[in-house]
């Protein structure tokens, strides 16, 4: 006599397809906030190791105490490699490195970076593959901002700490 059940993991199988959204979506929400006492241009940049400029610059004007928030709707495997790169860059895009000039009198230079072991005080590997100190005051630090919701607020102390470009920072 021949069985006619389903086996289990043909049941199984069904009832994930039919239960599971192969298109599920979650909403990323990334901002940046101006708190440096002075107006912010950033300009972003995807740059080759050699110095090429292959996207951009894109330019983002924040006035003190100005916040800017992007909203990115993705697919929960697109959103496992969400991070501030993409944020600048416009979404898909990875913008690798960042200049934030302060006021036009000062400046910072970010490039993203990612941490080479687990332990805190492990060195970060950077965008050019360079072996650096890891900086987590840095927007581009992608083993701390890389959740569905961050915020980076630029401080008086950033300002402070960025370098004189004696009002000449273009």
């Amino acid at each position: 006599m021949r069985d006619n059940r389903i086996p289990l993991w043909t049941a199984m199988a069904l009832s994930c397809l039919l239960s599971c959204d192969l298109n599920d979506k979650t909403t990323l929400n990334y901002s940046i906030e101006n708190q440096t006492g002075v107006p912010v241009e950033i300009r972003s940049f995807d740059r080759g190791r050699d110095g090429t400029i292959y996207d951009g610059p894109k330019y983002i004007h924040l006035k003190n105490g100005e916040k800017l928030t992007r909203t990115e709707r993705m697919t929960m495997r697109a959103a496992d490699g969400y991070d501030f790169t993409n944020f600048y860059g416009g979404g898909v895009k990875k913008h690798q490195t960042i200049e934030v000039i302060f006021n036009k009198a000062k400046k910072s230079v970010f490039i993203a970076e990612y941490q080479l072991g687990f332990n805190p005080g492990d060195s970060c590997r950077n965008a050019y593959y360079e072996t650096v100190l890891c900086t987590y005051r840095n927007p581009l630090t992608m083993h701390v901002h890389t959740v569905d919701r961050d915020t980076f607020i630029f401080t008086e102390e950033d300002y402070q700490n960025a370098q004189d470009c004696q009002g000449n920072c273009e």
